[in-house]
């Protein structure tokens, strides 16, 4: 009785002692409550302080989630709405001539072309600044004539054309020698 009780505390709401234990303990004739089937009400009891919590708890959970989603995609869409009024705002404050050369239909991209360079100052602040990792950088890098490494590249590569070239006159001379 004292774990069922316990049980009931927990739960918070229920009359366990005036529905279950009163009535389980009363002998007396002139109070007409008495638990009748005594084994099966404690049993269904049980069950129902057991898995009501749980059950409930789960389903309140699955309602907070599903409202905390539906709150998300609100307030989502909300912020776009808000940021198209902003930007017609801002486009209505703008001069006429600016969002004229802002305003294009069509731009032509060329990849291959070269971006325009301010010279001197933008080599310098992009090698102090830039990325290291950039095709910018190592182009940068491989235009430097007082790098080491690009010269032992030069030489290797100079070397290299020295052995093939080397290895190409004695396939032919291998051939004559095979021919005679």
């Amino acid at each position: 009785m004292s774990l069922i009780r316990t049980f009931s505390m927990m739960l918070g709401e229920i009359d366990f002692l005036g529905t279950y234990v009163k009535p389980f303990y009363m002998t007396n004739e002139e109070e007409k409550a008495f638990l009748p089937f005594p084994l099966p009400a404690f049993f269904v009891l049980g069950l129902f302080m057991v898995l009501m919590p749980i059950l409930l708890m789960n389903l309140l959970i699955g309602l907070a989630v599903g409202d905390i989603e539906s709150v998300r995609r609100n307030a989502q869409l909300k912020r776009l709405a808000m940021q198209v009024i902003l930007h017609t705002e801002l486009e209505r404050k703008l001069p006429q001539f600016l969002l004229e050369r802002v305003d294009k239909i069509e731009i032509i991209e060329y990849p291959n072309d070269a971006k325009a360079k301010l010279g001197f100052i933008d080599s310098i602040l992009r090698k102090w600044f830039g990325n290291p990792f950039s095709d910018d950088a190592l182009d940068m890098v491989m235009d430097n004539g007082e790098d080491y490494v690009v010269t032992e590249l030069g030489k290797a590569k100079n070397k290299l054309k020295e052995i093939t070239h080397t290895l190409e006159v004695q396939q032919q001379l291998l051939r004559l020698i095979v021919q005679v």
